[in-house]
């Protein structure tokens, strides 16, 4: 009987071992794609960017529970006029309560991690509902973040938290530190979810000039994660533990 025992946690330990480094080659896979020269610039209105959202949609996980959505807008400058797109998944799990995760369309890391935390929460029944997005940001002439708050679908209007995947760079064992700037009682929170991330508790005002500013003078939860380490390349193994953190964080809300 022991031998047996010890015959199943062997082949399932090699089983979850195999998953995980699946996951890393999925994230790298998605990082390589997105920031490859064949992307170019993914400025709004672009065909970088067209070409990113048609990925994204290529690679959303399809759960039971998975709609689809994608919103278009008009951009005008000075001289121009653009059309822009965002798009989206909506994991509805009969809540009146919805937490949106995006993170932004330029960043190929944000992006990689994001559809990661999107194929494990559309396969798992949570206690709330997930809005997923991939977001213009200010740096790129429109703030995605604000046009969702005026222009989610009728079962999602009522956000109770936001998390920001912003500049998450490439966590590494040499430089694992996750800067967190978020509302009152999400930092101790996540100090109570296992991790090795050296967790930097940011400061609460900056969230008054950041992209969820909106969200934040409306009194909703917020949650902005970011990394100093902006390498060029993703290691694998810590954005596969970032989007496993995330994960296990939303499974408690």
């Amino acid at each position: 009987m022991i031998k047996l025992i010890s015959v199943i946690g062997c082949v399932l330990f090699i089983n979850a071992s195999i998953a995980q480094n699946g996951t890393q080659l999925q994230l790298l896979k998605h990082f390589n794609f997105l920031s490859s020269d064949v992307m170019k610039s993914r400025e709004a209105g672009s065909d970088g960017e067209r070409k990113t959202n048609n990925y994204i949609r290529e690679n959303w996980g399809d759960g039971k529970r998975t709609s689809f959505y994608s919103w278009e807008y008009d951009l005008n400058s000075d001289t121009v006029s653009l059309k822009s797109e965002m798009v989206g998944t909506f994991l509805y799990n009969k809540s009146k309560a919805t937490i949106l995760i995006a993170a932004d369309l330029e960043n190929s890391a944000d992006i990689a991690v994001l559809l990661g935390i999107q194929n494990e929460l559309s396969q798992i029944k949570l206690d709330v509902n997930v809005m997923i997005v991939g977001v213009t940001s200010k740096d790129n002439g429109h703030d995605g973040l604000d046009y969702l708050l005026t222009h989610m679908p009728k079962k999602a209007r009522d956000i109770r938290l936001l998390i920001h995947l912003s500049d998450i760079g490439s966590l590494t064992k040499e430089n694992p530190n996750l800067t967190v700037i978020s509302t009152a009682g999400i930092f101790e929170e996540l100090q109570l979810i296992p991790n090795q991330f050296e967790l930097i508790k940011g400061e609460t005002s900056l969230l008054a000039n950041s992209d969820g500013k909106m969200y934040y003078e409306k009194g909703i939860q917020c949650l902005a994660l970011s990394s100093a380490n902006q390498s060029l390349l993703l290691d694998s193994q810590w954005a596969h533990q970032l989007q496993e953190f995330i994960v296990q964080w939303v499974i408690t809300k």
